[in-house]
């Protein structure tokens, strides 16, 4: 019986060793109005993740429970110019703080 609650605890561990948060913090002038997160193999982008909602200047989000690995990261303003972030490593917390400085650099891109 020991053996079999060992086994069953080792193999939880993978699931939960492998769960990433993402936070988007947002300290730019700029509303952000769109956040799309889709792995870097894929060819199109996912759904919205901020749905109805806006991510407010000064403030953030975290996105949770996403699979380790290599992800593209969109993000769309209230005036339409749009960041993208190729190629983005989410293992654990990976936290994405935009300034004014990154965020007019970004969408010049």
């Amino acid at each position: 019986m020991k053996r079999l609650i060992i086994l069953l605890a080792a193999g939880m561990l993978p699931l939960t060793a492998h769960a990433a948060d993402l936070v988007i913090h947002n300290g730019s002038s700029w509303d952000f109005w769109y956040l799309y997160v889709s792995s870097t193999s894929d060819s199109e982008w996912g759904d919205d993740q901020l749905a109805d909602d806006t991510l407010e200047s000064s403030s953030k989000l975290t996105l949770q429970n996403i699979p380790c690995g290599n992800y593209d990261v969109k993000i769309v303003d209230e005036d339409g110019d749009a960041c993208t972030m190729n190629h983005v490593r989410i293992c654990g917390t990976t936290r994405l703080l935009f300034t004014d400085e990154l965020w007019t650099a970004c969408i010049a891109m």
